[in-house]
């Protein structure tokens, strides 16, 4: 496949040869006067060989980030009537909105945004894929060392989730800041976000409105338009503004971003500080448009302009390029090093792997976790692991962490979301620092669970327990909940990933760099088991202690991890297959669900939500899709604290990315929390919208009979069950005829 890479590219070169790029610029008009643009290296300014590093070393620098000055490769003109970002037919030089050197335009990116939002119909995914990926490619072209600040806005970050850095803009300061750009007041626009739901809306409106006064009664005043370096190094300006008056500095801040805007892009500003850009795409679509930018318009060409504007073939290399990207971004979650590689070091280097060489897992960077898949019974397990041998864990009922040890002794915790949770276990750390012994564990990375325990009993307590630690610095001497870790495997240690070895010795480099310490580190209890009493007895086992059930793995063959994936490789059996044997229960595993609206109380439950309506995110769509309501499972108590937790996310109307049937919800949330459910099987609904088509034509399935089992604040909303998960849960059951085990 990498010998078909690079073939592409050089044949993608010779066809347009080096004489066909030096008239480039001259084909608009035959008779233009302009000479063509040349591509002789003494007329390469000096400082864009920073550009252009040497392939010798194996580093990743960011290109430079201050402002060029004019030169003469700007002296091109670019096409009167460009084509769309939309367009199959758009060129990243002469259809971009600025020239070689030049500071991209924030309103591109604007253009960009409107354009995915406003695509429609089947092929809405196709094109959304297509906008962004043209608009990184003008980029890529004429100013990479802005794309990694513009990937960001398409994201709406402004760095790795890792490091924890947060905008700090509450409700109150966004408003005022409106009210400051806008002329409106906080009542006024209160009123109006209300009617649309949208606060972004309202900014535009009121901006719009305020400029047509302002039009009217004085002078024209040209602003300067917003670049998009501009306006993330705004945002990155508002992160780091820390301590007294930094609410008021942070406001200030937001209103000049806001006053150098038009409508449309202080609408987008808006909705980044919020969170929410509500153009219907979704991080995964924005990784595909980057690898096709990639596959399409290569980086890292010498001279300009270069010699592939649109590499011949472009399809066939794209998967290839994702599939590279994709594994970086799951075992080094960092878009400013992965997109800093590419830029440097390909796609027309010698070997594209290099990427995934630079950027793969690290201590100190989070892995993205890898998962299992539910079972509903050991006849199934036995089945899918017939001739292989495998191993049966308990399954800890407790947090994910994963431990990472770095060379100077630092050691960081982080939650299966990428948050970094040290904060939150002084204790564990501790423990660790006065324990590991680093002449034998120089830097490693652990998977683990972290579990309430109580040490005088050796029992297992509640998940719940821990729930009740603050998240940011917990002082170790008020400390209440004690834990227990329990590591299960290591993903790296003394410099080398273990990613690609088996499970089998993954496992004992774990046991020999590691020492347990009873009630403090234990390492989960485990058996190599190859039939049905062995795995009965084990499950029954685990679940006397206070243990979820099992987690059965591959043990040598297909026994490699495999970061963010969902894997058949790893099963887990929870007690549900003990409690439900006998009853009327067929789901094979609970599920992680998102309130996204509710229905008032009513008798004894007047003045709290009574029923929530609940949904599962499909990553692909960006959407959240309806899949069952619950009343049930709820204590009075608990009843009352979510619904004074849930008034603080009440919308006016059901967002633009909810797909639901349901028009007489009482109140609409914006997608917060996440619950554990249990309910007593799938089937095919009219009403709800979870795998919709895929089961049935024109419907999709709900769970029937749902109850709440508990809030699960370790997961993101974007982390909840996907639509394809209660297909596959559907198709597991006994019940559903023509059971599709390539789904299961």
């Amino acid at each position: 496949m990498q010998g078909k890479f690079i073939h592409t590219f050089k044949v993608a070169y010779s066809r347009i040869g080096q004489q066909s790029m030096l008239k480039y610029f001259s084909r608009k008009e035959e008779n233009k006067s302009q000479a063509p643009l040349k591509r002789k290296r003494e007329e390469t300014p000096e400082n864009q060989e920073n550009l252009q590093p040497e392939e010798s070393k194996i580093e990743i620098s960011p290109p430079p980030t201050q402002e060029f000055p004019q030169y003469a490769f700007q002296d091109y003109e670019l096409n009167e009537n460009p084509h769309s970002l939309s367009s199959d037919k758009y060129d990243p030089i002469l259809d971009a909105k600025f020239k070689y050197l030049q500071p991209p335009p924030f309103r591109i990116l604007v253009d960009a945004y409107e354009l995915v939002a406003n695509s429609k119909g089947k092929s809405s995914k196709t094109i959304q894929k297509d906008v962004i990926a043209n608009l990184f490619r003008s980029i890529i072209v004429l100013r990479p060392d802005h794309l990694v600040k513009c990937f960001y806005l398409c994201v709406g970050k402004f760095c790795p989730d890792h490091q924890g850095i947060e905008l700090g803009v509450g409700n109150e300061a966004l408003y005022k800041a409106v009210a400051r750009t806008t002329g409106l007041s906080i009542k006024q626009i209160k009123q109006q976000e209300n009617t649309t739901g949208d606060l972004g809306s309202v900014a535009a409106t009121g901006k719009a409105t305020q400029k047509n006064l302002t039009s009217y009664f004085s002078k024209k005043t040209k602003t300067i338009p917003h670049t998009i370096s501009d306006v993330y190094e705004g945002f990155w300006k508002i992160c780091n503004l820390k301590g007294q008056n930094s609410t008021a500095l942070k406001e200030d801040e937001l209103v000049r971003l806001l006053n150098q805007a038009d409508s449309d892009e202080a609408k987008y500003i808006i909705r980044i500080v919020q969170k929410s850009l509500k153009i219907g795409a979704s991080e995964l679509t924005m990784q595909s448009a980057l690898a096709r930018a990639i596959a399409m318009t290569p980086p890292k060409q010498a001279g300009f302009p270069p010699a592939i504007i649109k590499a011949k073939n472009a399809e066939s290399i794209e998967e290839e390029v994702e599939n590279i990207l994709k594994k970086s971004i799951n075992e080094c979650p960092d878009y400013d090093k992965i997109i800093n590689a590419v830029l440097q070091y390909g796609p027309d280097g010698e070997d594209l792997s290099i990427i995934t060489k630079l950027c793969n897992i690290t201590p100190g960077t989070p892995v993205k976790p890898m998962l299992a898949q539910p079972t509903k019974g050991i006849q199934e397990i036995l089945k899918r692991f017939t001739g292989i041998e495998f191993t049966c864990e308990y399954k800890y009922d407790g947090m994910r962490a994963q431990i990472h040890i770095l060379a100077d002794r630092t050691i960081h915790i982080y939650s299966r979301n990428s948050e970094n949770i040290t904060e939150m276990y002084p204790d564990v750390i501790q423990f660790l620092s006065s324990h590991i012994d680093f002449n034998v564990v120089r830097d490693c990375i652990m998977d683990s669970e972290v579990v309430a325990f109580d040490a005088a009993t050796n029992r297992i307590k509640p998940f719940q327990d821990i729930q009740h630690r603050g998240r940011k610095n917990v002082d170790i001497n008020q400390i209440e909940v004690k834990v227990c870790i329990f590591p299960f495997d290591m993903l790296y240690l003394n410099g080398a990933s273990l990613i690609d070895i088996p499970l089998s010795q993954r496992r004992e480099y774990l046991k020999s760099s590691i020492k347990e310490e009873p009630g403090l580190l234990q390492f989960v209890t485990h058996k190599n088991v190859s039939v049905f009493e062995d795995i009965e007895t084990l499950l029954w086992d685990s679940v006397k202690i206070g243990c979820e059930g099992l987690m059965v793995k591959t043990l040598h063959e297909n026994a490699t991890y495999e970061p963010a994936k969902r894997s058949l490789n790893w099963l887990k059996l929870k007690k549900d297959y003990i409690t439900d044997a006998g009853s009327d229960s067929k789901m094979a595993d609970s599920v992680d669900l998102v309130p996204i609206g509710a229905f008032y109380g009513t008798g004894k439950r007047a003045g709290v939500y009574g029923s929530y309506l609940l949904a599962v995110y499909d990553s692909l769509n960006d959407e959240y899709q309806t899949v069952c309501k619950t009343s049930t499972g709820f204590s009075d108590e608990l009843l009352q604290t979510l619904t004074n937790s849930l008034k603080d996310f009440e919308v006016p109307r059901m967002p633009k990315n909810y797909r639901s049937f349901h028009t007489n919800i009482d109140v609409w949330f914006k997608p917060e929390m996440v619950w554990e459910i249990k309910g007593a099987d799938i089937s095919i609904s009219p009403i709800h919208t979870s795998a919709w088509c895929k089961a049935a034509p024109d419907k999709g399935l709900s769970i029937r009979f749902p109850r709440f089992i508990r809030l699960r604040p370790d997961k993101k909303p974007e982390q909840s069950t996907a639509p394809e998960q209660i297909l596959q849960m559907y198709y597991q059951q006994s019940s559903v005829e023509g059971n599709n085990d390539e789904l299961i």
